[in-house]
């Protein structure tokens, strides 16, 4: 499935239940852990490789995700100070108690998004 406008593969997101897992969201702590940005810093890097992207994205069941102006802001529940960029990081070194919930869904999409079209997707071990 390749864009036929710009000639670049597609990135396809992991399925809902994967990136609800508590193994994506360890592996997404560490991630964003180290990318050593500030809150806002963090924030940026994702709005900038989401919208620098010339491909399409699209979720696991083939339904293609729309970037819109808003939707990292959406995705953070409108919370400004974006304090979940600094508090996920506190997962790298101590697991979660519970799975992420449905609602940062959106969040965690973009995420996996973000790394893919970094070319360092996060990748979850094999069962």
């Amino acid at each position: 499935m390749k864009d036929q406008t710009t000639n670049i593969e597609p990135i396809v997101l992991a399925t809902d239940d994967e990136l609800l897992s508590m193994e994506f969201f360890r592996a997404l702590a560490r991630r964003v852990k180290e990318l050593d940005r500030s809150r806002l810093g963090t924030t940026a890097w994702l709005d900038e490789k989401l919208f620098c992207w010339p491909g399409d994205i699209f979720n696991a069941d083939g339904t293609e995700l729309i970037l819109y102006e808003d939707i990292v802001d959406e995705a953070y529940g409108w919370e400004e100070s974006f304090s979940w960029n600094t508090n996920v990081k506190v997962f790298a070194e101590r697991p979660p108690k519970r799975r992420p919930n449905r609602a940062i869904l959106l969040r965690l999409k973009l995420w996996d998004a973000a790394f893919k079209i970094d070319a360092d997707p996060i990748c979850l071990p094999i069962e």
